[in-house]
């Protein structure tokens, strides 16, 4: 996956009602210092651009409220990249198991 970064975010439970910008707990190194990260809802696998025009493909963990969302400039991300991260998190999710819930809560 082609991507400048990534950042691991963090949605509350009720995100569905109360739309507000989640919360960065990881970031790669080539993260921006403070990433200002999109209306990601709703939540599921795809793509979408920020207003700055940063190209965006995100993906939840279905546990935890963590969503892995990935970044580069151009060129936006196709269909088959958006199914292979959603692979990826699904199957780290699979991996962690329990210890998800652990690293949302840290």
């Amino acid at each position: 996956l082609a991507a400048d970064w990534a950042a691991v975010l963090l949605v509350p439970a009720d995100w569905a009602s109360r739309r507000h910008e989640p919360a960065v707990i990881h970031a790669s190194w080539r993260a921006p210092e403070a990433p200002r990260m999109p209306e990601i809802a709703p939540l599921r696998p795809r793509a979408l651009t920020g207003a700055d025009g940063t190209r965006y493909a995100i993906a939840p963990f279905g546990r935890g409220g963590l969503v892995l969302a990935v970044a580069r400039e151009l060129p936006a991300f196709h269909a088959t990249e958006i199914d292979r991260l959603a692979g990826l998190v699904r199957a780290t999710a699979v991996m962690m198991g329990d210890r998800l819930e652990m690293t949302a809560a840290l």
